[in-house]
Parts: structure tokens; C-alpha cells; sequence
């Protein structure tokens, strides 16, 4: 199973996680991306990586069950 979370430290409310999964993230009451409570294992693979792509700061962190994160290059 493949998990996503946001670093909230390097989000820059620009929203292209919320476009690209809007089930799977929201903005909190400071306007910073966040992971849906529940939904953090609903993307396969592919998709996750290529949501966590389009992030300008690479905010978006993918791992595996295991707790390895995936690459991105």
C-alpha cells in the first residue's frame, strides 16, 4: 500500500494536490495543504508520484507500507 502526507513546512498553498485529488487533499484553516483524514492510502503508486511531481516545493512525501519513501527523480 502506498501512503501520502504533506510536509506542511514547505507547502505553498499553491493547490495543484487539491485539483489533482480533491478526495484525497484539503486545505487547512491556514490555507496549507493536508491529507484528508482516512484517505491517506486511497492513490496507487503512479498516481501519488505524479500528484507529488506537480508540487513546486515537493511537499508531498510518498511511502510504502513499509515507511520507505519513494523517489521521485
Amino acid at each position: 500500500m502506498i501512503r501520502v502526507r504533506v510536509n506542511q513546512d514547505e507547502c505553498m498553498s499553491i493547490g495543484r494536490c487539491l485539483a489533482d485529488a480533491p478526495y484525497v487533499f484539503r486545505f487547512d484553516d491556514n490555507e496549507l495543504s493536508e491529507v484528508v483524514p482516512g484517505q491517506e492510502g486511497t492513490l496507487d503508486e503512479a498516481t501519488a508520484v505524479r500528484i507529488a511531481r506537480n508540487c513546486p516545493n515537493r511537499a508531498i512525501i510518498v511511502e510504502r507500507e513499509d515507511g520507505s519513501v519513494v523517489s521521485l527523480d
